[in-house]
Parts: structure tokens; sequence; C-alpha cells
């Protein structure tokens, strides 16, 4: 059963994080999971560039298709998935992907 992606996004210091743990505990599914994006940063050990500087471009869409998968395939276990992190419309793509694959993404 494939299981809902909810992305909540916002600026730095919104709450995002607090918001998608406490959804993610009290979900009425069985499963679910929260992916706090910053976290995928702290995955790269060589070769880091901090997210807002010139040339991490490339780095910052391999992390947001990172996460991505990682959700799609929580969601296709079966987890209620809430994403959390600074998502703008230019990283939209792969969450697109996703919804128009069949996961249910709000």
């Amino acid at each position: 059963m494939t299981a809902r992606i909810v992305i909540i996004s916002g600026a730095c210091g919104t709450g995002k994080s607090s918001v998608s743990r406490l959804l993610a505990e009290t979900s009425a599914y069985e499963h679910a999971v929260h992916i706090h994006m910053d976290d995928f940063y702290q995955y790269i050990r060589k070769g880091y560039i901090a997210p807002w500087l010139d040339g991490s471009g490339e780095q910052n869409e391999t992390m947001i298709e990172s996460a991505a998968a990682c959700a799609q395939r929580f969601s296709e276990g079966g987890y209620e998935v809430y994403v959390d992190g600074v998502i703008g419309p230019w990283y939209l793509g792969p969450w697109i992907n996703i919804a128009e694959k069949g996961t249910a993404a709000a």
C-alpha cells in the first residue's frame, strides 16, 4: 500500500520540524516517518558546500532527489511520510515526479 507524502516547507525557524515530528507521531497510519531534509546535508563527508553558496546547485539537487527517493520508498512501504525542509519551487521536480507515478503527495 502506498501512503501519502506530506511536504512541510517554510523559512528557517518557523517550526517545520516540530510540526512534522508531531504529525508523524500522531498519524492515523499504523506507520509514519518524519524526514528532516537538513539531515541529508550532514551525510556529505567530502566536498560539502553550504547550500546557500555559489557552486552548491548540483549538490542541492542531488540532496533533494535523495530525500525524495527516500520518501517515495517509505511511502511504498506503507509509511505516511512527513518531509520538512526549505523546498522552493525550483526543487519541486522530484516531488512532482513521485506524485505523477501515483504516490499521494500533499
